[in-house]
């Protein structure tokens, strides 16, 4: 029974130690778009445009879509996208240990998704809508799949 307890305590010792070596003293949160002041989206689109810059969009969407056949339409849908998007703001927050990727409530938005405050140019950019995005933090972004082209949205 001694030996349970002692193998209880160096477990419990163990897990403490490994949750400290993990990082977890700092802990984001993820905010709705919508909330955000003009100074905190404005750190966000710096890390966002630092990560276009460098290929890490490129990176990940290249994943997405080597991916999006065994990830979509399946139980696996959430649980990787989870672990992406987590992947995603791990990389944003080598720019700024207080990124975290906000979430938007489409709900809100979802008769005029393209007259959102959203895809304005203060925001991620105009829908781009049979043309290139023009405005807002996605402006003059270039895709790379299927082949290069500038960023629109459908």
């Amino acid at each position: 029974m001694k030996v349970f307890s002692i193998c209880g305590i160096f477990v419990a010792q163990l897990l403490a130690q490994l949750a400290n070596a993990q990082g977890c003293s700092t802990i984001v949160t993820r905010r709705d778009i919508m909330s955000l002041s003009q100074q905190e989206w404005n750190q966000i689109a710096y890390v966002l445009r630092r990560m276009n810059d460098d290929g890490w969009f490129r990176y990940f969407s290249d994943i997405h879509n080597y991916e999006f056949g065994n990830i979509h339409g399946n139980d696996h849908f959430f649980p990787w996208h989870r672990r992406y998007l987590r992947d995603f703001e791990e990389v944003g927050q080598r720019y700024d240990s207080n990124f975290a990727v906000p979430y938007w409530d489409e709900l809100r938005d979802s008769r005029n998704p393209a007259g959102s405050p959203v895809m304005s140019d203060m925001r991620i950019g105009g829908n781009g809508f049979g043309t290139c995005v023009n405005d807002g933090l996605q402006h003059g972004w270039t895709m790379s799949f299927p082949n290069p082209h500038c960023l629109t949205r459908l």
